[in-house]
């Protein structure tokens, strides 16, 4: 459709869409999207907050990056900046930097079996294991780069607990996330949602969001908000 190549509308789940609803950004935030290809997550921020952020949107290929950039080519959002980054490993400048990091990391995809049925044939216990180290590298450098008071969110799009409550409680007993408090979500997706369905709260964690297909017709997906004391 012209209206899409033009850039008058894309594409996205409900569920990723909560995600930026939920991120919290507010104008003239520093915001870092430290894996943003194909670019959902960081254009909507940049959409909800009115263009007024500074935002960086990095990933970890070429071919990524090349998606990333189509994308916020199509939707004019030449203000922000993109990079070819490896979020495995921390980056000395982003320091608490930012007053939001996005994590929207790796994961098994568990959430998107309805449309994507082929994930149930390759994806083993073993790559799971090797999955949850990669989300542990992230999570711990996006932490590492939320400014004292600032905000962290992690996303994924699997309903697999050991990737997301199991997760965020480890990394809130570690060293790094001693310093981070877990946010309450439920006020928020509540006036996201506008009491359009039931809240599609954790039932592991009721302060995370954990949607389910079968249950609340759209992706299966997780999202923890996760905030840095101040000073």
């Amino acid at each position: 459709m012209d209206a899409y190549r033009d850039g008058f509308f894309t594409i996205q789940s409900q569920s990723a869409m909560l995600a930026g609803h939920l991120a919290g950004a507010k104008k003239g935030d520093r915001v870092l999207d430290l894996c943003a290809a194909p670019g959902g997550k960081a254009s909507h921020i940049a959409e909800l907050t009115g263009r007024d952020c500074e935002l960086l949107a990095c990933d970890v290929s070429s071919e990524r990056l090349t998606l990333l950039d189509q994308t916020l080519k199509r939707l004019g959002h030449s203000f922000i900046e993109t990079r070819l980054h490896d979020a495995t490993v921390f980056e000395s400048q982003f320091e608490k930097a930012f007053d939001l990091v996005l994590c929207d990391v790796p994961c098994s995809g568990l959430g998107l079996l309805q449309k994507r049925p082929e994930i149930r044939s390759r994806m083993t216990r073993a790559a799971i294991n090797r999955i949850i180290v990669t989300q542990n590298a992230i999570l711990e450098n996006g932490a590492r780069a939320v400014a004292p008071g600032g905000t962290l969110l992690y996303t994924t799009c699997t309903i697999n607990p050991e990737e997301n409550e199991t997760r965020v409680n480890l990394f809130l007993d570690s060293d790094i996330g001693r310093d981070f408090v877990l946010d309450d979500l439920r006020d928020d997706l509540a006036v996201a949602l506008k009491d359009d369905i039931p809240l599609p709260l954790s039932t592991r964690l009721p302060q995370t969001v954990q949607v389910m297909s079968y249950r609340d017709g759209s992706d299966g997906f997780y999202i923890a908000r996760l905030r840095r004391r101040g000073l």
